[in-house]
């Protein structure tokens, strides 16, 4: 009678366990990237909005930056995408590394990364540490099966709280930036009001 108590103790024990590790499991799908580990879009503008808030009531400015590799679409046209997912999962681990501990990184769309930047003092700091961070992530080359490949990035600088006060706003405009910079071929600008102007027209026509 004991042996069959304890048979069915560890059953329900066992039952609990792997209940757990589905709601875990479930839990990390819906906030966290498969690919590289870090946060996704949606938990990236909660932690955002927290970010705003505080800068509000302090009366802080923030720098929102969106970076992408270029050429990624011709990596996984030719090599497959697999590639191009080895070279997304090498730019957030070297971005991952060159950002202070803490710092919230987030794959936002299937080729960006974006961060924050809390408490700027000007745009030019903002440039300091971009150009920081393209060099951590692109100085040196990625490897793809035995094949080294040499990238740049471009990147997109929404400011807080001129480009925007709310974070969907916020990267929405940042986001903005950096497609703009990927016609005009800068590696980095700054959000303008006339993008999101150019924007609208565009879908209007």
């Amino acid at each position: 009678q004991e042996l069959r108590l304890l048979e069915e103790l560890a059953g329900d024990i066992s039952f609990a366990l792997d209940h757990l590790e589905k709601a875990d499991r479930l839990f990390y799908l819906a906030y966290y990237d498969a690919l590289t580990g870090l946060a996704n879009r949606t938990l990236f503008l909660d932690r955002l909005s927290q970010h705003l808030a505080r800068a509000a009531k302090d009366r802080r400015r923030l720098a929102l930056v969106a970076m992408a590799p270029e050429r990624l679409g011709n990596i996984n046209d030719t090599f497959g995408r697999p590639a191009g997912d080895l070279v997304l999962k090498q730019f957030a681990e070297r971005f991952a590394a060159s950002v202070e501990t803490g710092t919230d990184l987030a794959r936002v769309t299937g080729d960006q990364i974006a961060t924050l930047i809390d408490d700027v003092a000007d745009e030019s700091d903002v440039l300091l540490r971009v150009a920081r961070w393209q060099e951590a992530c692109f100085g040196q080359p990625f490897e793809v099966h035995g094949t080294q490949m040499r990238l740049s990035a471009t990147t997109g600088i929404a400011m807080y709280p001129a480009d925007g006060d709310d974070a969907a706003s916020l990267l929405k405009n940042a986001e903005a930036a950096l497609e703009r910079a990927k016609t005009t071929g800068d590696e980095h600008l700054f959000y303008t009001q006339r993008m999101s102007v150019a924007v609208t027209e565009k879908l209007m026509l």
